[in-house]
């Protein structure tokens, strides 16, 4: 299998960068919204919007795992990527400086949504 990259320009990367890592210690949600393109050394992902997930109103406390983005934000960023050809890639944090791993709670997640994601986006 073919690595995956997933490339943000500085001017997504800054403000996604400081909203998920604000310095509270907290998570904090958004989603990228990107440009697949299949090359000789894998596949990559080109960030082309960002849409930050207001922390109280689009990123609010989960009903299974500890947050959760809102169903009407995912339901209207799924729609934004679809009228626009970018995959949906929904992000946040969990702490940590060094590695990146999903959570339970995020597989979970994975399981319960992605089919709902794909009837949205068809």
């Amino acid at each position: 299998m073919k690595p995956w990259s997933l490339i943000l320009p500085e001017r997504l990367w800054a403000p996604l960068e400081r909203h998920l890592f604000p310095g509270d210690g907290d998570e904090h949600g958004a989603v990228i919204g990107a440009t697949i393109f299949e090359t000789s050394r894998g596949t990559r992902l080109l960030a082309r919007q960002l849409f930050i997930a207001r922390d109280g109103v689009d990123y609010v406390p989960g009903e299974r795992g500890y947050r959760m983005l809102t169903a009407s934000f995912v339901g209207d960023r799924i729609l934004d990527c679809r009228d626009h050809e970018l995959s949906y890639l929904a992000v946040h944090c969990h702490g940590g400086q060094d590695s990146v791993e999903f959570s339970s709670d995020d597989l979970a997640s994975h399981e319960r949504g992605y089919r709902a994601l794909l009837d949205i986006s068809w």
